[in-house]
């Protein structure tokens, strides 16, 4: 699995990992273009889940999801931008921002650079 995944640290408390951001993208952004908000969201939703079930508390988990969220996203619109695909990276953003106010999350953190970038594409 790409992404991040939850692991252990030595203080038993969640850190993320994370792999290369070119395998994520083959699963939502196929060869002929476009991307698949659909597998994109489940994915999501999948990992969020599995960092629910390591805090009891559900500001822990927002606060948590928040970071975790803020940095997928982020490594995943910069590979996209490089790729020269901000109008795909924009879709990214939209149905991260839907997914993310569905469960609650507290923010999704961007660099002002990605924004404007986004924003203008």
């Amino acid at each position: 699995m790409w992404g991040y995944k939850m692991a252990k640290d030595r203080k038993s408390e969640s850190m993320i990992t994370r792999a290369t951001p070119y395998s994520e993208a083959e699963k939502f952004f196929p060869p002929g273009g476009g991307f698949d908000d659909k597998k994109f969201s489940a994915n999501l939703n999948r990992i969020l889940d599995e960092i629910k079930a390591e805090y009891a508390l559900p500001e822990e988990f927002t606060e948590k999801a928040s970071f975790w969220l803020s940095d997928y996203v982020t490594e995943l619109i910069d590979y996209l931008t490089d790729e020269d695909l901000p109008g795909v990276a924009s879709e990214l953003l939209r149905t991260a921002i839907t997914q993310s106010s569905r469960r609650e999350l507290k923010f999704i953190n961007l660099a002002s650079k990605q924004l404007s970038l986004l924003l203008t594409s």
